[in-house]
């Protein structure tokens, strides 16, 4: 969901239905990307479809000083229907920049041999994007750097046309995967993850339970400034950021743990 400055109302997400009530597209492939612009009264004004033939699904839209959009999802197609960017292998990232009117501007596929998922993104200047998302891939495609474990969070500084600027590989010897990503007043990225880790990698505490919740303090060059392990003796994990006026935080996040030393009830 996006309330765009113009009050328009974008909703995106993913349809397999064939044209139908609101959705009034064919199909490219299996499951299609689908994004609907609505106007401040919740009339549609138009729903458009994107993706080859396998499956794409938008879960993250950001609009640009431009009045243009950028989209980030999921594609596991390749060159085909209105997809125009290679598939490196399994399931990428998926970008596209469009117009008012949804036609894309360009698209772009970000991922190694591997696969990626769960991408989450933040616009920190007029032309710069950071995107933080899973990767279970070593070196290949745009992926510059070799995994530490199962799956990491891959962190990278794009432009508003998709173009990787630079990128850090973040993680330990276990399964890593953010949640949650925030722009701090003090000009720092955070990210909020689900951790499985000890110490290993880049991962600079042990684990308490099974899963912990795993908050990284990024500078602009995308180094680690910060770093903490918060759980219990079993899973804690998801979760959300809220950034208060003084520059705290407030970390929103599920808990399955009996015992947990940071609980205060």
């Amino acid at each position: 969901l996006l309330i765009a400055s113009d009050q328009s109302i974008y909703l995106s997400g993913s349809t397999c239905s064939p044209p139908s009530f609101e959705q009034t597209n064919l199909l490219y492939g299996n499951f299609d990307a689908w994004l609907i612009k609505m106007n401040s009264s919740g009339d549609i004004l138009w729903n458009k479809n994107y993706g080859g033939y396998d499956y794409d699904y938008f879960s993250k839209l950001i609009e640009l000083p431009s009045g243009n959009l950028i989209t980030f999802g999921i594609s596991a197609s390749g060159i085909s229907g209105n997809k125009t960017s290679i598939n490196y292998r399994y399931a990428d990232i998926w970008s596209l920049k469009l117009d008012l009117n949804g036609t894309i501007l360009n698209d772009q596929s970000i991922g190694g041999s591997y696969f990626e998922d769960k991408p989450r993104a933040i616009l920190t200047a007029p032309n710069r994007i950071k995107l933080v998302a899973e990767s279970a891939s070593e070196i290949s495609g745009l992926k510059t750097e070799p995994s530490y474990g199962e799956m990491d969070i891959w962190v990278l500084d794009i432009d508003t046309n998709c173009n990787v600027i630079h990128q850090k590989t973040i993680g330990g010897t276990s399964y890593d995967t953010p949640n949650d990503v925030l722009w701090s007043i003090n000009n720092e990225l955070l990210i909020l993850a689900t951790s499985w880790s000890n110490i290993s990698g880049l991962k600079t505490e042990n684990s308490y339970g099974y899963s912990d919740n795993w908050i990284l303090k990024l500078d602009e060059q995308l180094n680690i400034i910060q770093q903490k392990t918060i759980g219990g003796d079993l899973y804690d994990f998801e979760g959300r950021f809220v950034e208060l006026p003084n520059g705290n935080l407030c970390v929103v996040t599920t808990t399955e743990s009996t015992t947990n030393q940071f609980q205060s009830e």
